[in-house]
């Protein structure tokens, strides 16, 4: 029997990522029957609107399903899958509610805003002009009346809120008004916290006035790699659902609208216990981190409201990033922390506290074999995947 290399690095990343203690605030896990259905039949086959391919009856069941339960979870009259991934379904969601020489505004990607969305990305493609909202560095949030009069003074056609860093609810009701006004529109992108929305503990967008709530499919919300457009606006849905296949997508990936409609299945059932616990947990690691002597972003506001603890390390934040991977800690560059995944794994306050100790003992610059050997231990108390299905 030949060997593969290929399986035998897949089996060496499982194995690797399997004893580490994921705090990257963009990924999550997936339980066994996510996985199910992404590893299903459905990864090889195709489906349209209209349909042009035989065999694929079940699928549209399968996908109105999904669609179904995306209204249903979010409380909105519209939804779309078809995005691949949640940068895909931002560029649907622009390109059905503007044209071409159109302002945008948004969040910098200075201040914890989607480098997508800011100049030289996606407005450069599609012929936008970027202004950027005023943001307080201290509160961690927009500045709203700073935010307000730029709108009242460029009428940008788009607003744009959401963001990487996104500890805290944004103003959406005060800032939808002010787009609104003129006749604009307000997208936000949920990316983040879309897991957190379905559990009702950030805020709802749509109900607050936004236009369009869009978001990746994989952070709060446990779900498999891919995006999701919702909007209780008839024309908008209409008009995305047309600029869709062909133009954005054309294999959407069957098997991914699949896994996304369990995933959305588990979350209906778990999603106000588990957006309460993954809140609770950031709070606890902060303030631990905080007690400990480590600089967290947001003690006015108490720190986070969200997934993320923000340690702000700005260019040393790659340094930060690879001592606590050496101690099998993982995070990512900005140093966001985020406790999704822990939380989704079945760890509470009490384990933020002990993550709090791993995080300050590596930062202040030890390389004991222990605290590699102590994140193993508490990683190996933890196989068991929480709300799904069966839990």
């Amino acid at each position: 029997m030949a060997r593969s290399r290929t399986l035998e690095l897949v089996s060496k990343y499982e194995s690797n990522r399997n004893s580490t203690l994921n705090l990257i605030p963009s990924e999550n896990v997936l339980s066994f029957d996510v996985l199910k259905a992404l590893g299903s039949g459905m990864a090889g086959r195709y489906a349209g609107k209209p349909e042009s391919y035989a065999g694929s009856k079940i699928f549209h069941e399968l996908w109105n399903d999904t669609e179904e339960l995306s209204r249903k979870v979010f409380h909105c009259r519209f939804a779309n899958v078809l995005p691949v991934t949640g940068h895909v379904a931002g560029m649907m969601s622009i390109s059905a509610l503007c044209k071409r020489g159109d302002d945008l505004a948004t969040i910098s990607a200075d201040f914890g805003g989607y480098r997508g969305y800011n100049d030289g990305y996606i407005p450069s493609v599609m012929g936008l002009k970027v202004s950027y909202l005023p943001y307080n560095a201290r509160f961690c949030n927009i500045d709203l009346n700073g935010a307000l009069e730029l709108i009242d003074k460029d009428k940008p056609s788009i607003v744009i809120l959401g963001a990487t860093v996104f500890l805290f609810p944004h103003p959406v009701s005060k800032i939808a008004g002010a787009v609104h006004s003129y006749g604009g529109k307000l997208i936000y992108d949920g990316s983040h916290v879309l897991g957190l929305i379905a559990g009702g503990c950030f805020q709802d967008p749509l109900s607050e006035g936004a236009d369009v709530l869009l978001g990746s499919t994989h952070k709060t919300l446990f779900g498999p790699q891919g995006g999701l457009i919702l909007t209780n606006d008839e024309d908008i849905a209409m008009e995305i659902e047309e600029r869709a296949l062909y133009t954005f997508v054309d294999n959407f990936h069957l098997n991914r609208v699949a896994a996304l409609g369990v995933a959305l299945e588990e979350t209906k059932i778990h999603a106000a216990s588990y957006a309460r616990r993954v809140i609770q947990n950031s709070k606890a690691l902060a303030t631990g981190l905080y007690d400990k002597g480590i600089r967290v972003e947001g003690q006015e506001n108490g720190f986070t409201e969200s997934h993320q603890v923000f340690l702000n390390y700005g260019t040393k934040g790659e340094q930060i990033r690879d001592a606590l991977e050496t101690n099998g800690i993982i995070s990512d560059s900005k140093v966001r922390l985020g406790t999704n995944e822990v939380t989704r794994r079945g760890m509470g306050t009490r384990e933020m506290n002990g993550i709090s100790d791993l995080v300050v003992q590596t930062l202040s610059g030890s390389k004991s074999p222990r605290i590699r050997k102590d994140v193993r231990t508490l990683v190996s108390r933890y196989k068991k995947i929480q709300y799904t299905l069966e839990s």
